[in-house]
């Protein structure tokens, strides 16, 4: 009776250990295999990116985590910031992580598509001969011209890249090109139109032997120096179009617009990506960084536990395959 009751007392307590341990231990597994497939997607994304292999590819898996645990965004995000910047930009290690974190956060602020974002940024960057130490800046250019101008991130981006060559030609830099198109967005300007006016503009004023750069100038100095309103007006249709014309005659001739206003140097717009992104960071976006970090170390924990289960997931298989065969081999009489 004595033995009885203290085996009682050893199923009691075994019952008790089995639901206080083992369903917390199988709780954690379950989630670690939720972040692990989470997480591995954005691995998986950097691998089909990059192309990368061995310890390269190590290399950029570890980035794309890096920058994972340090922001609120989703894995697929990070997988393809560090994927795209690597391939476009042909950045790693520490720098690689710093600019792909910025393309996240230009991304977010201005709510527009990470991969778009990366591959039109480079572009413009590549015409207008840039060089990537300035990406950081860059993204600073581009978000302010939006900010003060409304014009959106999609369409500074296409104007840019449909323009560079005009624009340079002109003796525009980036950020004189960024903000004059801005400029003209702001005052309802449909920037194909304008663009065609002033390259013709220019054209015709370089053949009589002035620069690009001097007869821009020139051009938005008619404008302001005209005798009259309608003068100034009749230059911006011929210019600008007729749809945007009044009001950049109005801004040109009120002086808010002027080629010493646009001119910049990139170095102003360090800071502005960083600045914006962390004033709309809040609690939730601190939580979000937490379960991040917290999913990083369930995939972790799933690796772990996926090398130690696969030997024992093997040897399973294999023994239900010779039990399968065994079974088939059975006449039907004695499978039932």
């Amino acid at each position: 009776e004595k033995l009885q009751a203290v085996g009682d007392k050893v199923t009691k307590v075994g019952t008790s250990l089995t639901k206080n341990v083992t369903a917390p231990i199988a709780a954690v597994g379950v989630a670690s295999v939720a972040a692990f497939n989470e997480v591995d997607a954005g691995l998986d994304i950097v691998t089909t990116k990059t192309g990368a292999t061995g310890e390269a590819l190590k290399g950029l898996q570890q980035s794309m985590k890096n920058v994972y645990g340090s922001m609120a965004v989703s894995a697929e995000d990070a997988g393809t910031a560090i994927g795209e910047v690597n391939t476009r930009f042909g950045l790693t290690g520490e720098t690689l992580e710093k600019v792909s974190a910025e393309f996240l956060k230009l991304a977010q602020i201005n709510g527009t598509d990470l991969n778009t974002a990366i591959d039109d940024v480079d572009s413009i960057m590549t015409k207008f001969g840039v060089d990537s130490s300035q990406t950081s800046n860059v993204l600073g250019l581009l978000t302010k011209a939006g900010q003060d101008t409304g014009i959106s991130m999609e369409t500074l981006e296409a104007a840019l890249t449909a323009n560079g060559a005009a624009l340079k030609e002109m003796g525009l830099d980036l950020p004189s090109s960024v903000n004059l198109l801005a400029q003209m967005e702001a005052n309802g300007v449909d920037t194909s139109v304008a663009m065609a006016g002033l390259k013709k503009a220019v054209a015709n004023a370089t053949a009589e032997g002035k620069s690009a750069d001097q007869a821009l100038s020139e051009t938005i100095a008619s404008i302001k120096n005209a005798s009259s309103e309608t003068e100034a007006l009749q230059i911006a249709t011929e210019l600008f179009g007729a749809k945007g014309a009044p009001e950049m005659t109005q801004a040109i001739r009120e002086g808010r617009l002027s080629l010493d206003d646009i001119s910049a140097s990139l170095s102003s717009y360090s800071g502005v990506v960083d600045t914006t992104f962390e004033n709309t960071q809040d609690a939730t976006d601190q939580a979000k960084v937490a379960m991040n970090n917290l999913k990083l170390a369930g995939t972790e924990l799933a690796s772990s536990a996926f090398a130690a289960l696969a030997p024992v997931l093997t040897s399973l298989v294999q023994n239900l395959q010779g039990l399968v065969k065994w079974f088939s081999s059975l006449d039907d009489r004695t499978k039932k």
